[in-house]
């Protein structure tokens, strides 16, 4: 598990972001029950406390800036990628971010069907991204 220094590493949800080269804009911060199951979040508050769910949170956001912090590879492995993809599927899950699991479960697929792997990739950091935002949000609110 990665453990963040501080919940404060997170990403600022205002600064400008970088894909491929090219400057996407500002992070939008979506509303967070578009991006999180917001029965699932609380279930999962309920049974391992709020403390825990904080380091939880602040855990999937350093995997995401570890995951999808530096452009991909040329050429992306694809058992590593399987495995990094079933992982955010788990964890995304777990806290109820049902959008960014949906993105892993696709890039998952495209690793074990031998499809192009790039566009599933892009998708996945693509959800990353405002994910980041949105638990950032959650744990100033949590805090």
């Amino acid at each position: 598990m990665i453990r963040p220094q501080h919940p404060t590493d997170l990403p600022d949800p205002d600064a400008t972001t970088r894909d491929g080269g090219t400057i996407q804009g500002p992070v939008v911060i979506p509303d967070p029950e578009t991006m999180l199951d917001p029965e699932r979040f609380e279930d999962l508050r309920a049974t391992i406390g709020t403390a825990r769910l904080c380091l939880a949170l602040a855990d999937l956001a350093a995997t995401l800036r570890e995951t999808f912090g530096e452009p991909p590879a040329v050429d992306l492995d694809r058992d590593q990628t399987f495995q990094m993809a079933h992982r955010l599927t788990g964890r995304a899950g777990l806290i109820g971010f049902t959008a960014l699991q949906d993105a892993c479960v696709q890039l998952q697929e495209a690793c074990a069907t031998q499809a192009p792997l790039r566009e599933a990739y892009a998708r996945a950091h693509r959800m990353s991204l405002p994910t980041q935002a949105v638990i950032a949000s959650l744990l100033r609110r949590l805090s």
